[in-house]
Protein backbone atom coordinates (compact mmCIF):
# COMPACT_ATOMS: atom_id res chain seq x y z
CA UNK A 1 0.00 0.00 0.00
CA UNK A 2 1.17 3.13 -1.01
CA UNK A 3 1.32 6.32 1.10
CA UNK A 4 -0.30 10.32 -0.34
CA UNK A 5 0.43 13.61 0.74
CA UNK A 6 -2.04 16.72 -0.67
CA UNK A 7 0.08 19.76 0.04
CA UNK A 8 -2.12 22.92 -0.55
CA UNK A 9 -3.30 26.41 0.29
CA UNK A 10 -5.37 26.95 3.78
CA UNK A 11 -7.49 24.05 4.45
CA UNK A 12 -8.18 22.58 0.44
CA UNK A 13 -5.91 19.64 1.76
CA UNK A 14 -7.71 18.69 4.81
CA UNK A 15 -11.28 19.63 2.52
CA UNK A 16 -10.10 16.96 -0.21
CA UNK A 17 -9.15 14.18 2.22
CA UNK A 18 -12.74 14.55 4.23
CA UNK A 19 -14.29 14.52 0.72
CA UNK A 20 -12.55 11.43 -0.75
CA UNK A 21 -13.64 9.57 2.64
CA UNK A 22 -16.79 10.09 2.39
CA UNK A 23 -16.85 8.86 -0.86
CA UNK A 24 -14.55 5.68 -1.22
CA UNK A 25 -13.87 5.57 2.61
CA UNK A 26 -10.38 5.95 2.43
CA UNK A 27 -8.32 2.91 3.24
CA UNK A 28 -5.06 4.46 2.12
CA UNK A 29 -3.00 6.92 4.33
CA UNK A 30 -3.42 10.21 3.08
CA UNK A 31 -2.23 13.31 4.72
CA UNK A 32 -3.42 16.72 4.50
CA UNK A 33 -0.80 18.98 4.54
CA UNK A 34 -1.27 22.96 4.42
CA UNK A 35 1.32 25.77 3.87
CA UNK A 36 -0.26 28.06 6.37
CA UNK A 37 2.42 30.09 8.77
CA UNK A 38 4.89 27.64 6.38
CA UNK A 39 7.57 28.34 4.12
CA UNK A 40 7.98 25.64 1.54
CA UNK A 41 11.39 24.86 3.57
CA UNK A 42 9.58 24.36 6.23
CA UNK A 43 7.02 22.08 4.80
CA UNK A 44 9.86 20.11 3.58
CA UNK A 45 11.82 19.66 6.80
CA UNK A 46 8.58 18.80 8.52
CA UNK A 47 7.99 15.64 5.87
CA UNK A 48 11.42 14.67 5.83
CA UNK A 49 10.99 13.80 9.64
CA UNK A 50 8.23 11.98 8.47
CA UNK A 51 9.15 10.16 5.64
CA UNK A 52 12.74 10.25 5.73
CA UNK A 53 15.59 9.85 3.08
CA UNK A 54 15.98 5.90 3.95
CA UNK A 55 12.84 5.08 3.68
CA UNK A 56 12.05 3.68 0.05
CA UNK A 57 8.26 2.86 0.15
CA UNK A 58 7.20 5.16 -2.94
CA UNK A 59 5.26 8.24 -2.04
CA UNK A 60 2.52 10.12 -4.17
CA UNK A 61 2.39 13.84 -3.35
CA UNK A 62 -0.52 15.99 -5.13
CA UNK A 63 -0.04 20.16 -4.87
CA UNK A 64 -2.46 22.34 -6.72
CA UNK A 65 -0.77 23.96 -9.57
CA UNK A 66 2.82 24.27 -11.03
CA UNK A 67 4.93 27.47 -9.90
CA UNK A 68 2.96 28.00 -6.12
CA UNK A 69 4.55 26.98 -3.29
CA UNK A 70 3.13 23.75 -2.41
CA UNK A 71 4.55 22.70 -5.89
CA UNK A 72 8.25 23.74 -4.82
CA UNK A 73 7.67 22.09 -1.77
CA UNK A 74 6.72 18.72 -3.00
CA UNK A 75 9.11 18.85 -5.96
CA UNK A 76 12.07 19.69 -3.43
CA UNK A 77 11.12 16.95 -0.89
CA UNK A 78 11.19 14.41 -3.80
CA UNK A 79 14.43 15.30 -4.96
CA UNK A 80 15.48 14.57 -1.76
CA UNK A 81 13.71 11.64 -0.46
CA UNK A 82 13.60 9.93 -3.76
CA UNK A 83 10.98 7.50 -5.00
CA UNK A 84 8.04 9.96 -4.89
CA UNK A 85 5.76 10.41 -7.50
CA UNK A 86 4.64 14.41 -7.83
CA UNK A 87 1.51 15.46 -9.19
CA UNK A 88 -0.09 19.11 -9.57
CA UNK A 89 -3.37 20.07 -10.29
CA UNK A 90 -5.25 17.70 -7.62
CA UNK A 91 -8.37 17.15 -8.17
CA UNK A 92 -11.06 14.13 -6.91
CA UNK A 93 -10.93 12.17 -9.68
CA UNK A 94 -7.30 11.39 -9.59
CA UNK A 95 -7.71 11.15 -5.90
CA UNK A 96 -10.00 8.24 -6.54
CA UNK A 97 -7.99 6.27 -9.08
CA UNK A 98 -5.29 6.82 -6.43
CA UNK A 99 -7.05 5.60 -3.12
CA UNK A 100 -9.14 2.53 -5.50
CA UNK A 101 -6.61 1.52 -7.97
CA UNK A 102 -3.63 -0.05 -5.69
CA UNK A 103 -4.27 -3.11 -5.19
CA UNK A 104 -4.13 -3.88 -8.94
CA UNK A 105 -1.30 -1.31 -10.51
CA UNK A 106 2.40 -1.12 -9.30
CA UNK A 107 3.43 2.37 -8.49
CA UNK A 108 4.56 3.23 -11.82
CA UNK A 109 1.31 2.13 -13.50
CA UNK A 110 -0.85 3.81 -10.55
CA UNK A 111 1.06 6.86 -11.12
CA UNK A 112 0.15 6.71 -15.03
CA UNK A 113 -3.54 6.01 -13.81
CA UNK A 114 -3.67 8.75 -11.43
CA UNK A 115 -2.35 11.00 -14.40
CA UNK A 116 -4.68 9.68 -16.97
CA UNK A 117 -7.82 9.70 -14.73
CA UNK A 118 -6.96 13.39 -13.31
CA UNK A 119 -6.34 14.92 -16.51
CA UNK A 120 -9.69 13.06 -17.90
CA UNK A 121 -11.78 14.55 -15.30
CA UNK A 122 -11.30 18.08 -16.44
CA UNK A 123 -13.68 18.53 -19.22
CA UNK A 124 -15.22 22.08 -20.86
CA UNK A 125 -18.88 22.51 -22.11
CA UNK A 126 -20.25 25.60 -23.33
CA UNK A 127 -23.75 26.68 -23.05
CA UNK A 128 -24.67 29.84 -24.77
CA UNK A 129 -25.72 32.00 -28.21
CA UNK A 130 -22.74 30.39 -29.92
CA UNK A 131 -23.76 27.10 -28.36
CA UNK A 132 -23.98 25.19 -31.93
CA UNK A 133 -20.90 27.21 -33.81
CA UNK A 134 -18.09 26.14 -31.02
CA UNK A 135 -16.65 23.00 -31.00
CA UNK A 136 -16.15 21.58 -27.68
Amino acid sequence: MYKGIIITHGTMASCLVRTLKKISGIKTPIEAVSNEGKTADQIVDDLLIRYPVGEDTPLFVFSEFKGGSTWFAANKFANLRKNVFVFTGVNLPMLISFETKQDELDAEQLAEAVFQDGNRGITRQFYGEQAGKTKI
